[in-house]
């Protein structure tokens, strides 16, 4: 869902019309980020291409064996700006917390990303917010963090977290950053 909402293309009619599209993206394995910095210790962000080739390969970064149905070229500043001024709810769980909960998590890909998903979701919406805020764009992005919930699709999206981001429900305020 994430990688949709940076690369899909909205047709004329739905930019128009007054339907309000929201993309809610749910501890996926990893992020689309726009350049090649990555989460490091302190909370900054740096440069990891040096020691991981492949942290801005597609489907994490947009550098390399970027898909034919992504529209070329590849303008990552452009698809960022996009981004940037779509609504977008980042759905956590709280207990996906294990970083080795899933093979895919082990690789230096990966791992540039953060250790686990939610610490990877975490980063990604630190990055994502300093961007809003570098290009002077008005903050529309939200995390909603599941309290006790690990990766179970069921649980995350009937938690009263889930039900507000997918239907604008009140109750998750509290999870609101």
């Amino acid at each position: 869902m994430q990688r949709y909402a940076v690369v899909g293309q909205v047709s004329r009619e739905a930019v128009v019309s007054p339907i309000h599209v929201r993309y809610v993206v749910a501890n996926p394995a990893a992020y689309l980020y726009f350049d090649d910095r990555r989460p490091q210790a302190d909370g900054s962000f740096a440069d990891v291409s040096a020691q991981c080739p492949t942290a801005g390969t597609w489907n994490n970064g947009l550098s390399a064996k970027v898909p034919a149905y992504v529209q070329q070229p590849v303008a990552p500043a452009m698809l960022e700006k996009g981004y940037l001024q779509r609504d977008v709810v980042y759905l956590l769980g709280a207990a996906d917390n294990d970083p080795n909960a899933d093979a895919v998590g082990q690789s230096c890909t990966y791992k540039s990303q953060g250790a686990t998903r939610l610490e990877r979701g975490h980063a990604y919406f630190r990055y994502v917010t300093a961007a809003a805020e570098a290009a002077h764009l008005p903050q529309l992005q939200r995390l909603f963090e599941v309290p006790a919930v690990a990766h179970r699709t069921f649980a995350m999206y009937h938690s009263v977290c889930g039900l507000a981001a997918l239907f604008g429900k009140s109750g998750c305020e509290e999870a609101l950053h």
